[in-house]
């Protein structure tokens, strides 16, 4: 048996997979993957969970049952990569006395309407937001917050039934079609205009690592344009921002980390470039989704590990990177309009041209979702890396142009 110390790893759908938190723990510590089989995903992957490592079911268990369980382990740290699973991460940590988010501080962090509450408190950003929770709240948020406006669930993330709304009567249509089927609670947000840097999208993130209260950013990532529906085409590390913009964004992120009481661990902060400055989106209280691969194959440090040695208490604040090259990903997105794609063609020549790593494609014809996220979306991704933001801007273009799906119903590029 290691005698490594144990972290527990309280999982689900994530921005780390097993195999991921297993190479980064190497030499540090044991991971102890911690999962409900209630849950959709591990329920799937519980197999898969026990052949590669440490387990422990907790199906059918309340949070008091499942900190005595890891007490008894004697786990020294806890994280976890999940949205859906911050807020029990909090109460577990709490009952173990473990480092970590406290529960105040994890509901803001999943809750968008607390969050915005808490920003405004601060004086760290106003945009407007009311909640829907039911219907018949639609007009009063649409009198409160404007048009345009951007209706999405309150407790979310991957852009996941995420709309634009420009009329009342469009909005009013959304508002029952979510809160009749798969979501329970929604906001309506003030639309932010976004001001694009050359070819890049209109917004950014940054990954930060918080120590005692102090926040140092590590990375800010860049976007490709987003396309209808608020689908991501693709990020890239590190952002094409001149130095003025880039320390906009990260102080912003750290007043917005203080404003949610934040003292511990990893976050993903996205941020729109407006014609005003930056403007916050929304703060994740993890590591951010496609961004551990970015963030290593541009020369910066694995996040996983900084995030399991954060869990540890041990975790010394790294330097900021020195980029020496820029990594990307490329998202291949169906038509709009597709609900099922039988194949992808120019995948041979694109995974041809220099820069490009890896071309991974979903195994094809493939049924989109009715309610898609916007991973669950993607029917592709192609990873590289290139000198510089100039042939990134190349490539990028090449590939958009070269790779071609084929779906019905046939929607017209």
């Amino acid at each position: 048996m290691s005698t490594s110390p144990e972290v527990a790893v309280v999982y689900d759908l994530g921005s780390a997979g097993p195999a991921d938190v297993l190479r980064a723990a190497r030499g540090l510590c044991t991971p102890l993957f911690v999962y409900d089989r209630a849950d959709e995903h591990p329920a799937e992957v519980a197999g898969l969970l026990a052949d590669l490592g440490e387990t422990l079911d907790t199906t059918g268990w309340d949070t008091r049952r499942t900190a005595a369980a890891l007490r008894r382990r004697g786990v020294a740290g806890i994280v976890t990569f999940a949205e859906y699973q911050l807020r029990r991460t909090a109460e577990l940590a709490e009952l173990l006395g473990l480092p970590y988010q406290d529960t105040e501080t994890a509901e803001r962090l999943t809750d968008k309407a607390a969050q915005r509450a808490a920003f405004a408190a601060a004086g760290v950003d106003t945009t407007r937001i009311a909640r829907v929770d039911t219907p018949d709240e639609f007009e009063a948020a649409l009198t409160a917050v404007g048009l345009p406006a951007v209706l999405k669930p309150a407790v979310g993330g991957s852009s996941r039934n995420t709309y634009l709304v420009r009329s009342a009567e469009e909005g009013r249509e959304l508002a029952d079609r979510l809160l009749a089927g798969p979501e329970t609670r929604l906001v309506l947000e003030e639309y932010l205009v976004g001001e694009p840097l050359g070819a890049w999208g209109d917004y950014v993130s940054v990954e930060s690592l918080t120590s005692g209260g102090t926040t140092v950013p590590l990375a800010v990532t860049g976007k490709f344009p987003l396309t209808t529906g608020f689908r991501e085409t693709g990020m890239f590390v590190p952002a094409d921002l001149p130095g003025e913009l880039r320390a906009e964004t990260e102080d912003l992120t750290r007043r917005a980390l203080a404003a949610l009481g934040l003292r511990h661990g990893l976050t993903h902060t996205e941020l729109k470039l407006t014609a005003a400055g930056p403007r916050l989106i929304e703060v994740n209280g993890r590591l951010g989704g496609h961004v551990a691969d970015l963030v290593r194959r541009a020369g910066g440090p694995d996040l996983i590990r900084l995030a399991l040695l954060a869990a540890l208490g041990t975790g010394a604040v790294p330097d900021r990177p020195r980029w020496d090259r820029v990594s990307f990903q490329y998202f291949v997105l169906p038509p709009d309009g597709a609900r099922v794609v039988r194949q992808v063609s120019g995948a041979g020549a694109v995974r041809a041209l220099p820069g490009v790593s890896k071309v991974d494609l979903a195994d094809l014809p493939r049924v989109l979702p009715a309610v898609a996220t916007g991973a669950s979306s993607r029917i592709g991704t192609v990873y590289g890396a290139v000198a510089d933001h100039t042939q990134l801007r190349f490539l990028s273009q090449l590939v958009g142009e070269t790779l071609r799906a084929a779906a019905e119903p046939e929607v017209a590029r």
